[in-house]
């Protein structure tokens, strides 16, 4: 039988019916609007929690979630989930970053104690996408889930639970929160902490009570919806066209076998060279969605990793770290960023080439369960190709982005704009075009494109709060107009140009 439960909070934003605090000041604002508790964090480098109370029993079995998403503001912070507050000084987080990393800590009698410092996972959907995190208690064990995955178990010495659960923001960040559900298990020790995946590996046969229970599947992706995000992307149109042609090759490929003739063998591995903000780890997600609904891949995942990922610091741990890697991308795709970095030009003795050498191996082993995607800058990937024959082999397709024009980068930031529910006006419009025409005739190889617009738009939030701050009363139209004042000049761009 299943664990009896109870919900005792449950929030989805339609409405305030949870008194969630709201204002608008110069150290935050507060919303609820368009279902989602909006808040954005506005002090640099401070700590800002927002909870409410939940009536959860002490000692209990629980289970905490919430789906969050980043909406703007610095990458290498965190935001995530705070609960057990008791005060200012006393509470547990759980927090993820926009640059894929998690770490959980507590706050006892006002002094920090990570208990798992940052940590690389490819559970997290990065580039401001929405994330789902978990928290679920089972006596003296604590376990942490990334969009239903487990991520890591603790077990918390820290026993002074408080009642208050919410959210906590690390310096100047907009996040959005879609959703809050706490449930108590009545049976303590008992309550169910795994995953969906995780209930079907423990329990083969599941009643028709869990059945009933388990959280139906969200609508799987059509081929015909991938390829309209694939052409949705601004700008790329020699990718768009090579990757149609790439397409149309592989379903030729694909109907020969189905009629029994020969046919050509084909090479799932690729080669993505461009600066950096292009769009290249974009394309090779969408590449492995592609895959999987041409029945060339299992699952389709995408699984990051660089040198870091794959180099051990000692004999025998690089062979394990590829091995780990190689496992989760089986059925997808295994995306090396800077993959030169794996042979720096010049080294002799290095555990980088014993990387190469592994994964070599197993790209054969297990041929047509895997597709290996590597990028970079293109010099040192032409470099990197020339150095190691058996990688240039294996790859036949060679893609090149290239930088946004100023006309792609100006729609890139319009794009954030509209995201945001934000406008400009006619000067600020001339204004952001010409900054970007200043920044991409003075561009260099490391220009970042994307992220140069994104920043762009982030600056001209801080400068927008800025001008702000001393306005009252604030209007909604004052608040979603961006003026030819909020636009960075050059010297502010010199901070934001990676």
């Amino acid at each position: 039988m299943m664990t009896p439960k109870t919900i005792l909070f449950k929030d989805s934003f339609a409405n305030n019916q949870n008194n969630w605090e709201q204002r608008n000041d110069a150290t935050a604002k507060l919303e609820i609007a368009n279902s989602t508790y909006l808040i954005e964090h506005r002090q640099e480098g401070k700590v800002f929690p927002v909870t409410s109370p939940v009536n959860l029993s002490e000692g209990a079995d629980y289970e905490i979630q919430a789906t969050l998403q980043k909406v703007s503001g610095v990458d290498n912070y965190g935001f995530g989930l705070v609960w057990g507050m008791q005060d200012s000084n006393n509470f547990y987080t759980f927090q993820i970053s926009n640059e894929g990393q998690y770490r959980l800590s507590q706050l006892v009698k006002g002094e920090w104690q990570v208990q798992r410092a940052w940590t690389d996972t490819p559970r997290l959907k990065k580039y401001n996408l929405a994330n789902k995190l978990a928290i679920r208690q089972t006596g003296a064990q604590t376990s942490f889930y990334i969009n239903e995955q487990l991520v890591d178990t603790l077990t918390f010495p820290f026993d002074g639970f408080g009642k208050q659960i919410g959210f906590i923001v690390s310096s100047v960040m907009t996040i959005k929160v879609y959703n809050l559900v706490v449930t108590q298990f009545d049976t303590v020790g008992q309550a169910s902490c795994l995953s969906t995946t995780d209930r079907q590996d423990a329990r083969p046969t599941a009643t028709a009570e869990q059945k009933t229970a388990e959280k139906p599947k969200e609508p799987e992706e059509t081929l015909e919806q991938v390829l309209a995000q694939l052409h949705g992307l601004i700008g790329l149109a020699n990718i768009k066209e090579q990757i149609n042609t790439f397409i149309n090759f592989l379903k030729v490929q694909q109907e020969r076998q189905k009629r029994g003739l020969s046919k050509t063998s084909v090479s799932l591995h690729m080669v993505l060279c461009g600066p950096p903000g292009t769009g290249k780890t974009t394309v090779a997600r969408l590449i492995g969605k592609i895959y999987k609904h041409l029945g060339f891949l299992a699952k389709g995942q995408l699984i990051e990793t660089d040198r870091a990922g794959l180099v051990g610091g000692y004999v025998g741990q690089t062979a394990l770290k590829v091995d780990e890697k190689v496992k989760e991308a089986l059925g997808g795709v295994l995306f090396i960023d800077e993959a030169y970095t794996l042979k720096p030009a010049g080294a002799t003795s290095d555990f980088g080439q014993e990387a190469i050498d592994i994964l070599l191996k197993r790209m054969e082993d297990q041929r047509g369960e895997i597709a290996v995607v590597i990028a970079g800058y293109p010099d040192e990937m032409d470099r990197f190709l020339e150095a190691n024959p058996g990688i240039k082999s294996r790859f036949s397709r060679y893609f090149l982005f290239e930088h946004y024009s100023p006309a792609d980068l100006f729609r890139i930031y319009e794009k954030f704009c509209q995201e945001g529910s934000y406008k400009l006006t006619e000067e600020a419009t001339k204004r952001v075009e010409e900054v970007i025409k200043v920044a991409y005739d003075q561009r260099d190889r490391t220009f970042g494109n994307g992220r140069f617009a994104r920043n762009l738009f982030e600056q001209t939030l801080e400068q927008q709060a800025n001008r702000l701050a001393t306005i009252t009363p604030l209007t909604d139209e004052l608040l979603n107009t961006f003026t030819v004042e909020d636009i960075p000049d050059d010297i502010l761009l010199d901070t934001v140009i990676v």
